[in-house]
C-alpha cells in the first residue's frame, strides 16, 4: 500500500477489511482533515473490467450527491496503479457492532439509534435506491455520537450484473444474518432494508442474532424457512410492543411488513414513546385527609 494516494491523501493506518477490500485512515492534505479510503477489490469480477469501472464511477457520483445527516458522505473517488478507491467521511465513533460487543442494550437506546437511520433509508428509497446490506458494521458514529449509514451503493456495485437469484451462483452479496428471505430468489425492494433494520433491532435488544447457521447458505435457508424466534426467550424483560414490532418487521412475506420505512419509523416512534410515558408515569394518590372544595 502506497503512503500517498492521488498525491493528496496521506495514509495513516489500515482500520478495516471486508469483502470489498480494505479501509484506511488517511489525511486529506489539501483540506487538512481525516478521511476514510476504501480500496476496492475487483480481481475475478464476473463482468468486463472497463464496464465495472464505469459502474463504479456512476455509483460514486450518485453516492457523492447524497446529503443527509445520517448517511456517511462520499468526498472523492479515483483510480491509480493499485486500483480503484473511494474517499469517504471518517467517522471516529466506531460502529454499532463494536458497541454491541457488550451484549444487549436498553430498548430506548436502541430506538434512539435506529429512528434517524430509518429516516435516512426512506430518503434513499424515495430516490429508488435500496441499501441491501444494513447491518451493525455499516452503522457508524461520528465524534458527536450521531449514527450514520455507510456503504450505500456498494452492494449494487459488487453484485454480478445478470444474476437472478442467490441460488444461481456461489457468490453471496450482502450479509446472510441480515438478509431478507426474498433475496434468496433475487427479489429486491425497500422491504429488504426494513427486514434488515428489524434484525438489527432484534440483536440490539436481545444480544443475539435471530438466525445463525453453520454456513452462509444455511443462514439464508433459515431466514426463508425457520420459525421466527421469540425475543422474550432471549430477553424476558421486553415489553409486548417490542415483540409485536419485531414480528411484523421480520415477516417472511414482505407484504406483511410495514408498507414503508416511513411507516416503520412512525410506528417505532409512537409505540416507544407511549411505552416510555407509561413507565415514567408515577401515580400519586390524593391525600384523603384534606378537605375537598
Amino acid at each position: 500500500m502506497a503512503d500517498r494516494i492521488a498525491n493528496r491523501y496521506r495514509v495513516i493506518e489500515k482500520i478495516g477489511e471486508g469483502g470489498m477490500g480494505a479501509v484506511f485512515l488517511a489525511e486529506d492534505e489539501r483540506l487538512q482533515r481525516k478521511v476514510a479510503i476504501k480500496r476496492l477489490s475487483i480481481s475475478g469480477h464476473p463482468i468486463g473490467m472497463q464496464q465495472w469501472i464505469k459502474r463504479f464511477e456512476r455509483e460514486a457520483v450518485e453516492m457523492a450527491s447524497i446529503q443527509h445527516t445520517n448517511i456517511a458522505s462520499v468526498h472523492d473517488f479515483g483510480r491509480d496503479v493499485e486500483g480503484l478507491f473511494l474517499v469517504t467521511e471518517y467517522l471516529p465513533g466506531g460502529s454499532l457492532s463494536e458497541k454491541m460487543r457488550y451484549g444487549k442494550m436498553p430498548v430506548m437506546r436502541a430506538v434512539k439509534i435506529l429512528l434517524p437511520l430509518t429516516e435516512a433509508l426512506q430518503v434513499m428509497h424515495d430516490r429508488k435506491r435500496v441499501h441491501r446490506d444494513v447491518k451493525p458494521s455499516n452503522i457508524l458514529f461520528d465524534a458527536y455520537g450521531i449514527p450514520k449509514l455507510a456503504d450505500f451503493g456498494m452492494v449494487k456495485l459488487l453484485e454480478p450484473k445478470h444474476r437472478s437469484s442467490l441460488t444461481d451462483t456461489n457468490i453471496t452479496v450482502g450479509t446472510p444474518a441480515y438478509m431478507a428471505p426474498e433475496l434468496i430468489d433475487g427479489e429486491i425492494s425497500p422491504a429488504v432494508d426494513q427486514y434488515a433494520m428489524t434484525v438489527v433491532f432484534f440483536e440490539m435488544v436481545t444480544g443475539n442474532r435471530p438466525y445463525t447457521g453453520p454456513t452462509p447458505m444455511a443462514t439464508l435457508i433459515m431466514q426463508r424457512y425457520a420459525l421466527q424466534p421469540d425475543p422474550l426467550q432471549l430477553n424476558p424483560d421486553l415489553q409486548e410492543w417490542v415483540c409485536a414490532f419485531i414480528k411484523k418487521g421480520m415477516a417472511k412475506d414482505p407484504a406483511q411488513r410495514f408498507d414503508s420505512l416511513r411507516t416503520f419509523g412512525d410506528a417505532l416512534r409512537k409505540r416507544s414513546t407511549f411505552a416510555y410515558q407509561e413507565e415514567s408515569t408515577v401515580h400519586v394518590p390524593q391525600d384523603e385527609s384534606k378537605e375537598t372544595a
